[in-house]
Protein backbone atom coordinates (compact mmCIF):
# COMPACT_ATOMS: atom_id res chain seq x y z
CA UNK A 1 0.00 0.00 0.00
CA UNK A 2 2.56 2.23 0.79
CA UNK A 3 4.29 1.84 -2.54
CA UNK A 4 1.01 2.57 -4.53
CA UNK A 5 0.78 5.77 -2.10
CA UNK A 6 4.43 7.13 -3.13
CA UNK A 7 4.00 6.12 -6.95
CA UNK A 8 0.87 8.37 -6.75
CA UNK A 9 2.14 11.68 -4.95
CA UNK A 10 5.46 11.31 -7.77
CA UNK A 11 2.72 10.60 -10.20
CA UNK A 12 0.67 13.65 -8.67
CA UNK A 13 4.44 15.79 -8.61
CA UNK A 14 5.54 15.15 -11.96
CA UNK A 15 2.69 16.28 -13.37
CA UNK A 16 1.91 19.05 -11.35
CA UNK A 17 5.82 20.19 -12.27
CA UNK A 18 4.43 19.47 -15.69
CA UNK A 19 1.57 21.43 -16.02
CA UNK A 20 3.17 24.33 -13.91
CA UNK A 21 1.38 24.12 -10.73
CA UNK A 22 3.99 22.28 -9.23
CA UNK A 23 5.26 24.94 -7.11
CA UNK A 24 2.25 25.80 -5.74
CA UNK A 25 1.37 21.70 -4.73
CA UNK A 26 4.82 21.72 -2.82
CA UNK A 27 4.07 25.05 -0.85
CA UNK A 28 0.63 24.33 -0.15
CA UNK A 29 1.60 20.67 1.28
CA UNK A 30 4.23 23.38 3.54
CA UNK A 31 1.46 25.74 4.70
CA UNK A 32 -0.33 22.60 5.91
CA UNK A 33 2.61 21.30 7.47
CA UNK A 34 2.51 17.81 5.72
CA UNK A 35 6.53 18.24 5.81
CA UNK A 36 7.12 14.68 4.54
CA UNK A 37 4.54 15.05 1.62
CA UNK A 38 6.20 18.78 0.54
CA UNK A 39 9.57 16.94 0.91
CA UNK A 40 8.45 14.50 -1.30
CA UNK A 41 6.79 16.69 -4.10
CA UNK A 42 9.58 19.32 -4.14
CA UNK A 43 11.64 16.59 -4.81
CA UNK A 44 10.02 15.06 -7.31
CA UNK A 45 10.32 18.64 -8.94
CA UNK A 46 13.29 18.82 -8.68
CA UNK A 47 14.40 15.05 -9.87
CA UNK A 48 11.90 16.11 -13.06
CA UNK A 49 13.74 19.40 -13.73
CA UNK A 50 11.36 21.90 -12.24
CA UNK A 51 13.39 22.79 -9.41
CA UNK A 52 13.46 26.50 -9.13
CA UNK A 53 14.34 28.69 -6.19
CA UNK A 54 10.89 28.88 -4.76
CA UNK A 55 11.06 24.83 -5.06
CA UNK A 56 14.27 24.65 -3.16
CA UNK A 57 12.71 27.31 -0.21
CA UNK A 58 9.81 25.31 -0.15
CA UNK A 59 11.78 21.88 0.71
CA UNK A 60 14.13 23.51 2.73
CA UNK A 61 11.38 25.46 4.71
CA UNK A 62 9.83 21.26 5.58
CA UNK A 63 13.26 20.29 6.39
CA UNK A 64 13.65 22.90 8.98
CA UNK A 65 10.62 22.11 10.38
CA UNK A 66 11.38 18.60 10.63
CA UNK A 67 15.02 19.81 12.28
CA UNK A 68 16.95 18.14 9.27
CA UNK A 69 19.09 21.74 8.98
CA UNK A 70 21.72 20.63 7.13
CA UNK A 71 19.40 19.45 4.50
CA UNK A 72 17.82 22.76 5.06
CA UNK A 73 21.07 24.90 4.19
CA UNK A 74 21.75 22.91 1.38
CA UNK A 75 18.62 23.62 -0.03
CA UNK A 76 18.15 27.40 1.29
CA UNK A 77 21.50 27.93 -0.37
CA UNK A 78 20.66 26.82 -3.93
CA UNK A 79 17.47 29.14 -3.62
CA UNK A 80 20.01 31.67 -3.29
CA UNK A 81 22.41 30.92 -6.01
CA UNK A 82 19.31 30.13 -8.55
CA UNK A 83 17.90 33.63 -7.57
CA UNK A 84 20.47 36.01 -5.40
CA UNK A 85 17.86 38.80 -5.04
CA UNK A 86 15.31 35.60 -3.12
CA UNK A 87 14.79 37.21 0.38
CA UNK A 88 12.78 34.63 1.37
CA UNK A 89 15.63 32.57 0.85
CA UNK A 90 18.23 34.82 2.71
CA UNK A 91 15.37 34.74 5.59
CA UNK A 92 15.00 31.33 6.02
CA UNK A 93 18.12 30.39 6.06
CA UNK A 94 19.18 32.97 8.80
CA UNK A 95 16.49 30.98 10.85
CA UNK A 96 17.65 27.83 10.49
CA UNK A 97 21.70 29.41 11.29
CA UNK A 98 19.51 30.73 14.29
CA UNK A 99 18.17 27.46 15.26
CA UNK A 100 21.83 25.92 15.26
CA UNK A 101 23.07 29.07 17.72
CA UNK A 102 24.96 30.46 14.94
CA UNK A 103 24.06 33.99 15.27
CA UNK A 104 26.71 35.69 13.09
CA UNK A 105 25.33 33.86 10.02
CA UNK A 106 21.91 34.80 11.03
CA UNK A 107 22.23 38.49 11.15
CA UNK A 108 24.22 38.45 7.77
CA UNK A 109 21.40 36.14 6.15
CA UNK A 110 18.59 38.81 7.78
CA UNK A 111 20.91 42.06 6.72
CA UNK A 112 20.74 40.59 3.15
CA UNK A 113 17.36 40.28 3.46
CA UNK A 114 16.40 43.81 4.44
CA UNK A 115 19.20 44.67 2.08
CA UNK A 116 16.52 43.04 -0.51
CA UNK A 117 13.20 43.91 0.58
CA UNK A 118 13.55 46.61 3.01
CA UNK A 119 9.80 46.87 3.56
CA UNK A 120 9.46 42.99 4.92
CA UNK A 121 9.01 43.48 8.62
CA UNK A 122 9.73 40.00 9.88
CA UNK A 123 13.35 40.71 8.78
CA UNK A 124 13.72 43.44 10.71
CA UNK A 125 11.91 41.18 13.87
CA UNK A 126 14.55 38.24 13.61
CA UNK A 127 17.28 40.54 13.93
CA UNK A 128 15.64 42.27 16.99
CA UNK A 129 15.16 38.52 17.96
CA UNK A 130 19.30 37.67 17.14
CA UNK A 131 20.11 40.71 19.38
CA UNK A 132 17.68 40.00 22.21
CA UNK A 133 19.86 36.53 22.70
CA UNK A 134 22.97 38.14 22.78
CA UNK A 135 21.85 40.02 25.52
CA UNK A 136 22.19 43.84 23.60
CA UNK A 137 18.55 45.07 24.32
CA UNK A 138 19.22 48.44 22.83
CA UNK A 139 19.91 46.70 19.88
CA UNK A 140 17.09 44.39 20.15
CA UNK A 141 14.39 47.19 20.98
CA UNK A 142 16.16 49.64 18.05
CA UNK A 143 15.20 46.60 15.78
CA UNK A 144 12.16 45.42 17.09
CA UNK A 145 10.91 49.31 16.60
CA UNK A 146 11.92 49.09 13.42
CA UNK A 147 9.70 46.19 12.79
CA UNK A 148 6.82 47.50 13.90
CA UNK A 149 7.43 50.66 12.13
CA UNK A 150 7.06 48.06 9.41
CA UNK A 151 3.59 46.52 9.91
CA UNK A 152 4.92 44.29 12.37
CA UNK A 153 2.00 44.11 14.74
CA UNK A 154 1.72 40.60 16.08
CA UNK A 155 1.61 41.74 19.85
CA UNK A 156 0.37 38.94 21.23
CA UNK A 157 3.30 36.58 19.80
CA UNK A 158 5.50 39.43 20.70
CA UNK A 159 4.38 39.08 24.59
CA UNK A 160 5.06 35.20 24.29
CA UNK A 161 8.74 35.39 22.22
CA UNK A 162 10.81 33.54 24.75
CA UNK A 163 13.54 35.43 22.32
CA UNK A 164 12.83 38.72 24.00
CA UNK A 165 13.00 37.31 27.34
CA UNK A 166 16.85 38.88 27.73
CA UNK A 167 15.09 42.50 27.04
CA UNK A 168 11.66 42.09 29.07
CA UNK A 169 12.65 44.25 31.85
CA UNK A 170 14.34 46.74 29.58
CA UNK A 171 12.95 50.40 29.72
CA UNK A 172 13.53 50.25 25.66
CA UNK A 173 11.01 47.09 25.30
CA UNK A 174 8.48 48.37 28.44
CA UNK A 175 7.92 51.73 26.10
CA UNK A 176 7.76 49.33 22.83
CA UNK A 177 5.32 47.50 25.01
CA UNK A 178 3.08 49.85 26.79
CA UNK A 179 -0.49 49.60 26.07
CA UNK A 180 0.02 46.51 23.90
Amino acid sequence: MKKRIVFIVTCLAFSAATFGFGADLCSEFTKRKDYDKAIEICSSMITAGQGKAQTYNNRGLSYQAEKQFDEALSDFNKAIELDSRYYHAYSNRGNVYKDKGQFEQALSDYNKAVELNPNDPVAYYNIACIYSVQKSSEDACAWLKKSIDRGFDKWEHIKKDIDFDNIRDASCYKAIMADK
